[in-house]
């Protein structure tokens, strides 16, 4: 489903007119309801033939640079439990990722020759969250850029990191999704509801941007293949921010 034959400047330039659609517009959503969400999810009309294109060529350019991060669950969690229903579940996952943030690496510099890092530390992106969650983000945010094969997933967890200063009181995420048209399916299953992980989003299909505001439950399904299609992959591309807390709002004013 390859569009032509894309170059490192055409893929930028591609993935930058595609975000900007949603960055850069005006309106769309209502900042007062967002704010207010753990979770905002926003969609970004491509085509299948077009979006293929793109992920085709992170396939051919990254994938082969990420590491599998696999944390399974504890082969003795059952024989040694002793109480019923006392049974508690570690993170679990397995997935493609590579740390943007790392001073070197085969994996950060395809990614900078891609866009991939400018995109992510990008004022327009931090300005877009900062609509969407009323918060003043401080720039350069922390990157990653993840890839999900069949069956991979990542089990129920809250992204909470008491023991850090700056993000024990909460920050936003803003993940980046591009699936390729292969992809069939993988749900986000997350706590929209205070203690209910009640609330099911579609994140398989397309391309989309997600703006989180941690910490919260939430875990995501094992993603499934178009049948028939075992070639099929979900990127993310990942920047954590800080939350500001001495600035004001953005969007607030003081009464004159």
């Amino acid at each position: 489903m390859v569009q032509g034959v894309l170059s490192n400047r055409s893929f930028r330039e591609s993935l930058e007119a595609l975000l900007n659609t949603k960055l850069l517009a005006e309106g769309g959503f209502d900042p007062a309801l967002t704010a207010k969400e753990n979770l905002s999810l926003f969609r970004i009309p491509v085509s299948p033939g077009k979006l293929g294109s793109l992920t085709d060529f992170m396939d051919r350019r990254l994938a082969s640079h990420l590491r599998m991060l696999r944390s399974p669950i504890p082969k003795d969690i059952i024989r040694k439990l002793k109480v019923n229903y006392s049974e508690r579940l570690p993170k679990t996952m397995r997935i493609r990722t590579a740390d943007l943030d790392a001073k070197s690496g085969k994996a950060k510099r395809v990614a900078a020759s891609l866009g991939l890092i400018a995109a992510l530390k990008s004022d327009e992106l931090r300005r877009f969250g900062e609509r969407v969650t009323g918060k003043k983000l401080q720039p350069d945010p922390g990157c990653q850029v993840i890839c999900y094969e069949p069956g991979d997933y990542s089990g129920p967890h809250t992204d909470h990191h008491p023991e850090e200063r700056g993000l024990r009181d909460g920050y936003v995420d803003i993940h980046i999704m591009l699936s390729s048209p292969n992809v069939a399916s993988q749900l986000l299953v997350y706590e929209r509801q205070q203690g209910m992980l009640n609330e099911v989003a579609e994140i398989g299909k397309g391309m989309s941007i997600a703006v989180y505001q941690l910490p919260f439950w939430h875990y995501t399904t094992p993603m499934r293949a178009r049948p028939g299609v075992e070639d099929a992959r979900r990127w993310l591309l990942l920047a954590s921010y800080f939350v500001d807390r001495k600035a004001r709002r953005p969007g607030k004013r003081r009464d004159p």
